[in-house]
């Protein structure tokens, strides 16, 4: 993707529609992180490849240099974050690997380098066993279900300081699992790493996460996706209108990543 396009996506609507995230404080997780809204640049839907994650080190890097040049830095502009589609399997021990056509020195070069440039890097799983998408490969990408503890410290000992979890995938052997079973689960196996690491709920808003989630996590999905069109936009709006009073310091209401325009496979372009 085109840095100089790219780099104007921005993490979450939330930073763009702040006065509907604010709210007079709510009970959050209590790991440091989130005092104000993330914001930053995610690798989804980049040169209109909505469902195909085709991130690499050499994306990612650039847009670091990007960012910390033209003064997205200055104005805030925290994370570097790749979402579904940068792995590939686990090994024999079950530890995940990243995909060696997009990473082939791993992960770490990649996020050492991010962070010199000034930012914090983040990664995407799936609290099922798959995540939501293939990213043009044969087979489906491992979520976490069954590694919790093993993913969160494999994404501590390579640096990273923000997960989103999805919730793709999440029947198992016919039985639904439970969000208010497996976010604390995730929560619990973050937290033990020791290090400070931001952590998004991507379960669509469906089990009401501003009621219950802010113990759990730093920010969570308030609704669907959001796409590059403006009935889209007005929806996710509508959805968060009255949820200000559930958001505050530590834990946010989630209204999806800011598409700019140009995503052409996901919905007609909005330039």
């Amino acid at each position: 993707c085109r840095a100089n396009t790219a780099v104007y996506k921005m993490v979450n609507l939330l930073a763009v529609v702040w006065l509907l995230c604010f709210g007079p404080g709510a009970t959050a997780l209590n790991n440091g992180l989130g005092l104000t809204p993330p914001m930053g640049w995610n690798t989804w839907c980049t040169q209109g490849k909505c469902g195909r994650d085709y991130c690499d080190s050499k994306e990612i890097m650039s847009i670091a240099d990007a960012m910390a040049s033209n003064g997205m830095k200055e104005a805030g502009y925290e994370y570097i974050n790749m979402d579904d589609c940068w792995a590939d399997y686990r090994d024999q021990d079950g530890t995940i690997v990243p995909d060696k056509m997009r990473f082939p020195d791993g992960l770490e070069p990649v996020i050492k380098y991010v962070n010199a440039k000034g930012f914090k890097f983040g990664v995407y799983t799936d609290a099922g066993v798959y995540t939501c998408s293939e990213g043009g490969r044969e087979h489906k990408i491992p979520g976490s279900y069954g590694h919790y503890e093993q993913d969160a410290q494999t994404y501590a000992t390579w640096g990273v300081e923000y997960v989103k979890m999805d919730w793709c995938n999440t029947k198992i052997n016919g039985t639904q699992l439970n969000p208010k079973i497996q976010y604390p689960q995730m929560s619990k196996a973050l937290n033990a790493t020791g290090k400070p690491i931001f952590f998004n709920a991507c379960e669509w808003g469906v089990d009401d996460p501003w009621k219950w989630m802010a113990q759990y996590a730093n920010s969570w999905r308030t609704g669907p996706d959001h796409h590059d069109e403006w009935r889209s936009t007005a929806e996710i709006i509508e959805i968060n209108a009255d949820k200000g009073k559930y958001a505050g310091p530590g834990g946010w209401n989630d209204m999806d990543f800011l598409m700019t325009g140009g995503q052409v496979d996901c919905v007609p372009a909005v330039n």
